[in-house]
C-alpha cells in the first residue's frame, strides 16, 4: 500500500506499507503471496486504514492471532492500521470466526475509523462481521446474517458500504436469483440467476436488524445486481451497479425494458 498525501496543494508519498506476515506459500502447485492491497478502506479523517489480504493463508481467527501460520490458504485477512502524525504503525491483524472458509471480504470504515465491517463470502458462510473499536483496542461486535444462504445466494463480490456513523450497512449479493423487482420483494423466488440484490443492515441504540431486500426494478437473470454498492454520508443515498444490465437507453430515467445491448451495465439510485 502506498499512502500520499496533499500539503498546500502538492502531493507526495507518506507511506509505502506491507503486511507484518508478508510470506511465499505453496498452494495446489503454485506459489502465492498474501494479495495484501486487494481491497481498501479509509476512515474520513484518513487516519484508519483497513487493506484486505485475500490469499493470507493463517489458520487463525479473531483478532492478533498467529500470523505465522498457513494451514488455512486463501482464508484471506484484515489488517488495521493507523496513522499518528506522519507515522503509520500495524494497530490490528484480523481473521474471519471460521478460518476453514475462504472469502474474507472487503472492507468498509465508518467516519471516525470506529466501526469496520466485513463480508465473508462463500458457500453457506455468509455473514458480516462487525467490529468496533474502543481505545485503540478492536473487538468483534456482531455477527449479521440473512436468510440468504447456499451458494446460488452468496454474497459474491462482497461489496460493502457503510454510513458514515456506522449504523447502516449495504452488503451486494450478485448472484441472488431472485425474480422480484424493487423493495420487499419475494426473496425465496429462484427464478432469475445471478440478477442480484442488496441487503440493507441497520444499528439501533447499539442492536443490528435486518432492514431492506433491494432488487432492481427491471430484474433480469445475469444483471449481477449489487456487484458494487456505496451509500452517502448519512446513508440518505444508495447506488447500486448491475454491470450486466442490457438496456439501449442513455442517460437518466431511460427505458429499463429494453434489453439490445447486452453487457452495457447501469447504475440505480434509492
Amino acid at each position: 500500500m502506498y499512502v500520499f498525501v496533499r500539503k498546500n496543494g502538492t502531493w507526495s508519498q507518506q507511506a509505502y506499507i506491507k503486511a507484518s506476515n508478508t510470506k511465499r506459500f505453496h498452494f495446489e502447485g503454485v506459489d502465492s503471496g498474501l494479495g495484501f492491497g486487494a481491497r481498501l478502506a479509509l476512515s474520513a479523517d484518513g487516519n484508519t486504514l483497513a487493506v484486505k489480504a485475500p490469499y493470507e493463508p493463517s489458520g487463525a481467527t479473531g483478532i492478533d492471532g498467529d500470523q505465522k501460520d498457513i494451514s488455512a490458504p486463501l482464508s484471506g485477512a484484515i489488517y488495521v492500521f493507523v496513522r499518528d502524525g506522519d507515522a503509520w504503525r500495524q494497530e490490528a491483524y484480523i481473521k474471519s470466526e471460521n478460518s476453514e472458509a475462504t472469502g474474507f471480504g472487503d472492507p468498509a470504515l465508518s467516519a471516525d475509523g470506529d466501526t469496520l465491517a466485513v463480508a465473508h463470502v462463500g458457500e453457506n458462510v455468509d455473514p458480516i462481521y462487525v467490529y468496533s473499536r474502543s481505545e485503540g483496542i478492536w473487538a468483534l461486535q456482531e455477527r449479521l446474517r440473512t436468510s440468504h444462504l447456499g451458494s446460488e445466494r452468496s454474497f459474491g463480490g462482497s461489496a460493502i458500504a457503510l454510513s458514515a456513523n456506522g449504523d447502516v450497512i449495504a452488503l451486494g449479493s450478485p448472484f441472488d436469483p431472485s425474480a422480484a423487482t424493487g423493495i420487499g420483494g419475494d426473496d425465496q423466488d429462484t427464478s432469475a440467476e445471478a440478477s442480484g440484490a442488496v441487503h440493507l443492515f441497520v444499528r439501533r441504540s447499539g442492536n443490528w436488524e435486518y432492514a431492506a431486500y433491494v432488487k432492481a426494478s427491471n430484474t433480469d437473470a445475469g444483471d449481477l445486481f449489487g456487484l458494487r454498492v456505496a451509500l452517502s454520508a448519512d446513508a440518505s443515498v444508495m447506488a447500486v451497479s448491475a454491470p450486466n444490465e442490457a438496456s439501449g437507453a442513455s442517460g437518466i430515467g431511460g427505458d429499463q425494458t429494453d434489453n439490445s445491448l447486452p453487457l452495457s451495465g447501469a447504475v440505480y439510485l434509492y
